[in-house]
């Protein structure tokens, strides 16, 4: 039964792979230097970071001032710091708008503070290109040239600002400094702000210390100037703090601006009031008032006072209600309760809206205005500002109630007070007006006082835990270790993946085994390569070499297949032309005949004739001649040049070989020739292509199979094992010819257990053997002889 296809012995493969270690050698060497070239190359990439600790718990102290003293979200504050507009402020800090490099043999480096000169961006327009060379003329002078081609012809000067060509800056430099770059081949890149912002927004990682830390960040970023990395995120850190300090200071500030706008006003009227009291008294040279007076100017006093408070409340009622209006930052609006206003509902819900507003910046900051999220809330925005400035509308309206009924207990006592005498009646007038104003005032200087004392004790939620440092740089590419180890990796790999997919893909007979797996048919002997190609008769001319030795082998095995049967005719035959069925045919006979024995060679390939030049023989008259009747026996077999060896030889080609290969004459040959001979070896066209083959084998005894290491392919071997399983070709033996497997054990003159000899008479190229080639041969020979000598059945 034919075996299974690509059924891979995985042994086999293994002794395939360490057959192939030159080639290791070589891509292992290849790949190492490769990873060695590429890790020199590599500009390297430094990981810098720095370690935050934000305080999320409420601001002690600061309830009076701010409407929004709750716990920080972590998760909003990471979206703040790495925010567009936070990085802004600190890219405005820093002189990262020009880059510098210098142009090497592979890659550019960048400058950082090494740099002979210093490009200053002048205010105004400003063009921005890719590159901008400076090419100094002296330690002075140079020229400016824009990419590798565009030259400017001008010549400028270090120090004195450049307006022309597009170009609005200063080169800056020390002529001293500048002394030696004559060949220092330096150029500079403007970057757009926009770009840049954008460049570091993206490279700033952000991620949280751990669960038993929440409260601490650490900020991160890569690139391949380490200095550069730690000035960034130091500046960085330090304005995302200040910026958290002004936020806070914010309320104070707009707090302390309201009440300073209403201590204007009040100041103007207590001032007046005041002279008026003090002109008035030294006017009429009164100094008190009766207790009736007095005791109306007390109650009076009092509602006064109490019509103030609402006055007040009013104007921040305005206040506020324009403050919506006009879509102002809530972070900056001043708390109800700054102005003693106690209303819960109102601090809520103002409270909340600038809970939505906060959450809508986050948002904002990392996605797109197209977000369905970023609608629902600007809905909840609008309508919780519409409640607000209900709400406040609601309480205008009751305040003005308020302040009606106030008024109208005040004209009752104004009516009182319009009984007494007009001197009397003037002062009381005066004096209250004095002590209204004189109420506000102090009471507005209290709360001034106290947004003073807030904004003062503010401190930043945020602090530095650990500040970025160079010793804290590490590098993060290229990994020398994990590069190096790859590349040895591939090395390997490269010619392992090679041999399995030329295994895989390989559907010749390459080994011994290929044979053995892919058919059951008996091998008779293997034939190794012939290393005298100036011959065809190896046998005859180098009778003691490997080659000639495998025919023996041959011999000796025919004998055992089949015991109790004839063997006087021998028919070769394979699946194509090209495998070497007329090179085994001849060498076969000569060995048959070289025991005394009388043996024939037949040439019955018609189609395609083999001239047996070597034996003395052409093709002028043969088989041929014969079939078609224009010769005799006798006059077509001919003595060949090697004793007890004689050939019929094919003759001129015919048109019709399969009809005369057919014919009466065929049998009269056969009848006549085992009578004559004690050998018959036919060599026949290839049963793969030409049935003459297939008729020729019922006059023969047994038939030999010629496959051909790197030629004869597995599937044809698939027809030859249906034909056997069918019992179609009777007494069929295979025989392996030029198999390019060395080694003592290589099967190249037997059937796969040699003598132990290393080479045979003739062998030059065999005579010398590598020590561990030896013990490879020895250790793959054993194994490879164990199966196939099954197939031998020995």
């Amino acid at each position: 039964m034919k075996k299974e296809e690509n059924n891979i012995d995985f042994t086999v493969l293994f002794y395939k792979v360490l057959s192939y270690w030159p080639f290791f050698i070589l891509s292992v060497g290849l790949c190492f230097t490769i990873a060695k070239v590429y890790l020199h190359y590599t500009i390297p990439i430094f990981k810098a970071h720095t370690t935050i600790f934000i305080n999320d718990t409420k601001a002690v102290g600061l309830e009076e001032m701010s409407l929004f003293s709750q716990s920080k979200s972590i998760g909003n504050e990471m979206a703040f710091i790495q925010s567009y507009d936070m990085v802004e402020k600190t890219i405005n800090e820093l002189d990262f708008d020009v880059s510098y490099y210098h142009t090497g043999e592979v890659n550019d480096i960048e400058l950082y503070h090494d740099c002979p000169f210093t490009v200053k961006l002048d205010s105004g327009e400003q063009r921005y290109y890719n590159r901008i060379y400076v090419d100094f003329i002296s330690s002075t002078k140079f020229k400016l040239r824009i990419g590798d081609k565009q030259i400017i012809d001008e010549v400028y000067s270090i120090n004195r600002p450049i307006r022309n060509n597009g170009f609005n800056f200063t080169i800056v430099a020390d002529s001293n400094a500048t002394a030696f770059v004559s060949d220092y081949k330096v150029y500079f890149i403007i970057n757009k702000h926009e770009n840049l912002v954008n460049q570091y927004c993206s490279q700033l990682a952000i991620t949280k210390a751990g669960k038993d830390a929440p409260g601490i960040l650490q900020l991160s970023m890569m690139g391949p100037i380490t200095e550069k990395l730690i000035v960034f995120l130091n500046t960085h850190v330090q304005t995302y703090i200040k910026s958290g300090v002004d936020e806070k200071n914010a309320t104070a500030i707009n707090t302390i601006k309201f009440i300073d706008d209403q201590l204007s006003e009040i100041a103007l009227s207590l001032n007046s009031a005041e002279s008026d009291l003090e002109t008035f008294r030294k006017k009429n040279k009164v100094m008190n008032i009766s207790a009736s007076a007095e005791m109306i100017k007390t109650s009076l006093d009092e509602l006064e006072k109490e019509k103030s408070v609402e006055q007040l409340k009013a104007k921040y009622y305005q206040y506020l209600y324009n403050y919506l209006k006009q879509d102002k930052d809530l972070n900056e609006v001043i708390a109800p309760h700054v102005m003693g206003i106690d209303d819960n509902l109102l601090t809520d819900l103002i409270a909340e809206l600038s809970a939505l507003n906060n959450e809508r910046n986050v948002i904002t900051r990392s996605s797109t205005p197209k977000n369905p999220y970023l609608k629902e809330l600007d809905g909840k925005i609008y309508h919780t500002k519409q409640s607000i400035l209900e709400n406040i509308t609601n309480i205008i309206s009751t305040s003005k109630i308020t302040l009606n009924d106030i008024n109208q207990r005040i004209a009752k006592y104004e009516q009182q007070l319009s009984f007494l005498p007009a001197n009397e009646r003037t002062l009381v007038d005066i004096q209250r007006r004095f002590n209204l104003n004189d109420n506000i005032y102090n009471y507005l200087l209290q709360k001034r006082a106290e947004a003073g004392i807030a904004e003062a004790s503010n401190n930043a939620d945020a602090k530095v835990v650990n500040a970025a440092k160079s010793f804290n740089a590490s590098a993060i590419s290229p990994n020398n270790n994990l590069v190096t180890s790859l590349a040895l990796l591939i090395g390997v790999l490269i010619p392992i993946g090679f041999i399995i997919i030329r295994e895989l893909s390989n559907d010749k007979i390459m080994t011994r085994d290929d044979v053995v797996t892919n058919t059951d048919i008996p091998i008779l002997g293997i034939i190794g390569h012939n290393m005298h190609e100036d011959t065809m008769l190896t046998v005859v001319t180098k009778p003691k070499s490997a080659i000639a030795e495998a025919f023996r082998s041959i011999r000796i095995n025919l004998q055992y297949l089949s015991a109790d049967r004839p063997h006087k005719v021998v028919l070769i035959t394979s699946s194509i032309s090209g495998e070497g069925k007329s090179f085994f045919s001849a060498n076969f006979a000569c060995i048959m005949a070289s025991l005394g024995k009388k043996t024939l060679l037949i040439g019955a390939d018609m189609r395609k004739p083999k001239v047996f030049s070597e034996l003395g023989i052409n093709n002028a008259i043969g088989l041929s001649s014969y079939l078609i009747n224009n010769a005799s026996i006798e006059e077509v077999i001919f003595k060949s040049n090697v004793e007890n060896l004689d050939v019929l030889p094919a003759g001129p080609i015919p048109p019709n070989p399969s009809e005369l290969l057919s014919g009466q004459r065929i049998e009269e040959l056969f009848k006549q020739a085992n009578k004559d001979y004690d050998y018959i070896i036919i060599d026949t066209p290839p049963i793969g292509l030409i049935a003459d083959g297939f008729i020729l084998m019922k006059h023969s005894h047994i038939n030999l199979y010629i496959i051909r290491h790197a030629i004869t392919q597995k599937k044809w071997l698939e027809k030859i094992n249906i034909l056997y399983e069918e019992k179609k070709i009777a007494n069929l033996a295979i025989v392996v010819n030029d198999l390019k497997e060395s080694g003592p054990y290589d099967y190249g003159y037997g059937y796969g257990y040699g003598y132990g000899y290393g080479y045979y008479e003739g062998d030059d190229k065999h005579k010398k053997i590598n020590r561990f080639k030896e013990f490879w041969n020895n250790v793959h020979g054993r194994y490879k002889s164990k199966n196939t000598l099954k197939k031998l059945n020995l």
